[in-house]
């Protein structure tokens, strides 16, 4: 072997490097657990027997996958709307059903033809011209191990659809009956043999809904189901910003102003910006699978535990208390955020739930969505956005963070010394090499894998939960202001075998809280329903601390 050739001298200084640079991170992030002496022997073979087979692999599938692509195009022609890429893929495995978003709208109306009224609000805006919507106008196929697009041809009546009646002792159904009944309709399939990636259901039945004394409105739910695989809450709030009327109002951002807080990058950073992550992953992704197999099933009591495939759901409806109370906390804090007071009050309440539960463990890996310009969705120009204003793409970038449950020694610890703990967490998150590695896996990698191995890698995460915090607009109607949009609030899937998923919206200065946990895990309603009644509680008492200390 000619050791001055500088092909080998490349290699070994890059080997070495990545050595160093592997057991740097794994004894930091270990704190010390493991010798450096094993380490470094650990790294070393896993780069020899793993990392190089494993990149060999991934090249080779890419290929593969570009020859699938070829093959389609040529099959379908005009028809073929391409194979699902990015992290769109996320959103894929298990049933079709189980991955879409389903978004409530509870609507204030006294028109007895509301379904009529609703379904043509839907044919104006998505079927007057389907060549505007084809994301909408097109159905899910398998081929080769991947999923494809090719365009169809549904009708209004096919995607939207009046939601089931049922017998209740009044003229409204109760709220324990909704709940019943909505988590019905978040199961049921989609239409086109379940593989279109959308539809919409609308109740005919009032319901009874915090109604004011000696009113006579009538309140019904509308129901939008968007897939994830075509895109995410961004993208659902753009989509339904269509459906809406055009309300001008001064806490609206003028269009061209809110199109440029929302614009994406330039392409050419687009593209150094994924090679920078493609070069970062490619150096610690040895690290990251090390670290998971050590790590696997610590911070994660409900790792490991079957899923029954049945879904709890429940909500919390606030009228605007709670965002007030929160924009106090933040300023009376200071230096904080308002998912930040919203996850100290979440981890406050899981902390007393573990505890009565089960052993409470010190903290518990959460999958935060973040994309810095969901912020403007608060200020969205209800009614003037057109098809060509949305990417139908999964923008959010997931964040895994270590949500602390248990703070130092002490588990009564108040909740400011909780917030600081949280603030220091997400700073953690925000420059961790598991966020950047999990960010190419989850935008570039794992695309090119086929169904049976991308199954298995995505059902086996090391998440308890998604937590996801999305800002609302104001005020909105339907229909020419015939049906007054009072609440909205959605329910994400449990995507890649996450147990739990809770969704905050605000809307209208109001905060609506949703839960959706497997049965597996929480079997009780009145259980699940308590965690979140336990989120608002804390941060009641969040105010009453901090005014007690002011005093």
């Amino acid at each position: 072997m000619d050791l001055q050739s500088p092909f080998i001298y490349l290699a070994v200084c890059a080997f070495l490097v990545m050595v160093v640079a592997n057991v740097r991170r794994i004894h930091m992030e270990t704190y010390g657990k493991w010798s450096i002496v094993v380490l470094a022997a650990m790294v070393s073979v896993s780069i020899i027997f793993l990392w190089i087979p494993l990149h060999i692999a991934l090249i080779v599938l890419w290929m593969y996958r570009e020859i699938i692509r070829a093959y389609l195009k040529l099959k379908h022609g005009s028809e073929f709307f391409g194979i699902i890429g990015g992290s769109d893929v996320l959103y894929l495995t298990g049933d079709h059903e189980k991955n879409a978003m389903s978004i409530l709208m509870i609507v204030e109306s006294n028109a007895e033809d509301i379904y009529e009224i609703y379904k043509s609000v839907v044919d104006r805006s998505f079927f007057a011209n389907p060549s505007k919507f084809p994301e909408l106008h097109c159905v899910v196929r398998q081929f080769g191990g991947y999923f494809y697009k090719v365009k169809a041809s549904p009708t209004v009546e096919e995607c939207v659809k009046k939601m089931e009646e049922v017998s209740c002792e009044g003229d409204k159904i109760s709220k324990d009956e909704f709940k019943q009944l909505m988590n019905k309709c978040c199961n049921e399939k989609l239409p086109k043999g379940n593989t279109l990636f959308w539809d919409s259901y609308i109740g005919v039945q009032p319901l009874d809904w915090n109604s004011e004394p000696n009113s006579s409105a009538r309140h019904y739910p509308v129901v939008f189901r968007l897939h994830h695989a075509i895109g995410d809450g961004f993208v659902a709030t753009q989509l339904l910003s269509i459906l809406v009327d055009r309300i001008p109002y001064e806490s609206q951002d003028p269009m061209h102003t809110y199109l440029n807080k929302v614009k994406s990058d330039p392409p050419l950073a687009i593209i150094f910006h994924k090679i920078a992550v493609t070069l970062y992953a490619i150096v610690y992704s040895i690290s990251a699978i090390l670290l998971y197999l050590l790590n696997k099933g610590s911070n994660n009591p409900m790792q490991g535990s079957k899923r029954s495939n049945v879904d709890v759901i429940t909500m919390k409806v606030d009228k605007g208390d709670s965002v007030r109370r929160i924009k106090q906390i933040k300023s009376t804090v200071g230096h904080t955020g308002f998912a930040n007071i919203l996850l100290t009050a979440i981890s406050a309440t899981l902390q007393q739930y573990f505890e009565f539960h089960a052993k409470c463990p010190e903290r518990i890996n959460v999958i935060v969505p973040f994309l810095r310009k969901a912020a403007s969705l608060s200020k969205i120009p209800l009614g003037q956005l057109d098809a060509s204003d949305i990417s139908f793409h999964n923008n959010f970038i997931l964040l895994i963070l270590g949500l602390p449950l248990i703070v130092g020694d002490n588990h009564d610890v108040s909740l400011t010394k909780r917030l600081e703990a949280v603030n220091k967490a997400i700073a953690n998150s925000s420059k961790s090499a598991t966020n950047t590695i999990m960010y190419f896996w989850s935008h570039i990698g794992i695309q090119v894998l086929p169904i049976p191995i991308f199954g298995q890698v995505n059902d086996a995460p090391q998440s308890n939960a998604i937590v996801s915090v999305l800002p609302g607009p104001g005020q909105a109607s339907l229909a020419d202001g015939r049906m007054p949009i009072r609440n909205v609030m959605s329910w994400i899937p449990l995507a890649g075998g996450v147990g739990m998923s809770m969704c905050v919206i605000t809307y209208n200065e109001g905060l609506n809280v949703t839960l959706r946990v497997d049965k597996e895990i929480i079997s009780d309603e009145k259980v699940a329903q308590s965690i979140l009644n336990g989120i608002f509680e804390k941060l009641d008492l969040f105010e009453k601390e901090l005014k007690i200390k002011s005093d």
